[in-house]
């Protein structure tokens, strides 16, 4: 049987490349698929075969993880795009947007920092501290600065699907836009009024670039951590893999002894300024219940 990405779906017709041959052709479901219903989503994988002229959806093999918006599946990197001045982006915001999207599997996390050159000569190194604070919590870090390093990965990403997501106004669309000029994603002037850029992202697909393939998604004014405490425990990628050695199953690492993410903390593996901004998120989930 053979296997191919989803570039593209709309209306059950979906725009598949060949994971071998790299062929782009269109397909579409039939049989038990269209009976249940199944929905497709750009960034899935799938099994067809060849009825006739037309190439049929066999199965969609199952996801690692998947974004809701907009609706992306099997994302290798998610890029976090944040400014570093106009909107000024936070440890605490951007730890929260970390937490948020690896509490859905989403765990190779890269942060981009933008507009490095608005900043004055006084500000860089505070801007730079930002930075390096996140590289030394074991994140990815690239920034506008530095832009080459940025553009070299991403050519090393063979057939990775890489997707980009920030608050709106950090300048994705013209990131990608910098990236490749021939994606020509619309961008607009950030509000002044609002301090927030304009939505300018309408579709979703996967762009091919290079090795691999690119997603731009719509940007976000905020984003909700409004989900059970336990899930909010092990949202975190590191904090998932090490609660396993906490004595209770349902730690949540604040009051409880024996517990292995607050031990990490007191070694130093785990920031202790991530650790405070989990209790934060945590608390105010606890406030609202």
């Amino acid at each position: 049987m053979s296997k191919a990405i989803v570039l593209k779906s709309i209306s059950g017709i979906s725009t598949l490349k060949d994971l071998e041959n790299y062929e782009i052709f269109l397909a579409e479901l039939k049989g038990s698929l269209l009976k249940e219903k199944t929905i497709i989503y750009p960034g899935d994988y799938v099994e067809y075969s060849d009825s006739q002229s037309t190439k049929i959806i066999t199965n969609i093999i199952n996801r690692k993880n998947f974004l809701n918006r907009p609706k992306i599946a099997n994302i290798d990197y998610l890029v976090i795009v944040n400014s570093i001045t106009e909107p000024k982006s936070s440890i605490r915001m951007i730890n929260k947007y970390i937490l948020f999207f690896q509490s859905q599997f989403i765990d190779n996390i890269v942060l981009y920092f933008t507009k490095f050159d608005l900043l004055k000569n006084n500000e860089i190194d505070e801007a730079k501290k930002l930075v390096n604070h996140f590289k030394k919590d074991g994140f990815i870090c690239f920034s506008s600065d530095k832009y080459s390093e940025f553009a070299d990965f991403l050519n090393e990403q063979y057939g990775k699907v890489i997707c980009f997501t920030g608050q709106s106004g950090v300048g994705k669309s013209t990131l990608l836009n910098l990236i490749n000029e021939k994606f020509n994603i619309r961008t607009n002037e950030i509000s002044k009024a609002l301090n927030s850029g304009k939505h300018t992202t309408t579709a979703t697909n996967l762009l091919a670039h290079e090795n691999g393939y690119l997603v731009d998604t719509p940007g976000f004014s905020s984003v909700s951590l409004d989900m059970d405490k336990l899930l909010l425990a092990n949202g975190y990628k590191d904090f998932r893999e090490a609660s396993i050695n906490c004595k209770f199953n349902n730690c949540l690492h604040k009051t409880e002894i024996n517990c292995a993410i607050k031990d990490m903390v007191e070694k130093k593996i785990i920031s202790k300024e991530r650790y405070d901004d989990y209790l934060f998120f945590l608390n105010n989930i606890s406030d609202k219940k």
